[in-house]
């Protein structure tokens, strides 16, 4: 861990660098939710680098994504919305009665809402 919080999973996925980020999550040497200084996880790391692959990687280890998938949503961003829905496809994520379809709806945002959908 740095002076930033930052773990080596943090390091792992910046750099893109799945066999790594593969072999820390499987062997359980870091958390996969745990947030830097600034309060990102690896997940929100991966999402920003638009690294799909490593945020179904995350996903599929356990990465908490209800948070980024309401904004991914709002952002009108549908391949990260697809790679956040990898492993469970539930959209009912509900925030005073709205789930992400109804925000992708809402906003006009007719590609992330066929992504719900599919």
């Amino acid at each position: 861990v740095d002076c930033f919080q930052n773990s080596i999973l943090h390091f792992a996925v910046q750099s893109g660098n799945s066999p790594v980020t593969k072999f820390l999550l499987r062997k359980k040497l870091c958390e996969v939710n745990t947030p830097n200084f600034e309060g990102k996880t690896a997940l929100s790391i991966a999402c920003e680098e638009h690294e799909t692959q490593l945020i179904k990687l995350l996903v599929r280890y356990g990465a908490s994504r209800t948070e980024l998938l309401r904004y991914y949503v709002g952002i009108n961003e549908p391949k990260i919305v697809k790679a956040l829905l990898f492993k469970n496809k539930e959209i009912n994520l509900n925030d005073k009665q709205q789930n992400p379809l109804h925000y992708a709806v809402t906003f006009n945002h007719y590609k992330v809402a066929k992504v719900l959908l599919e």
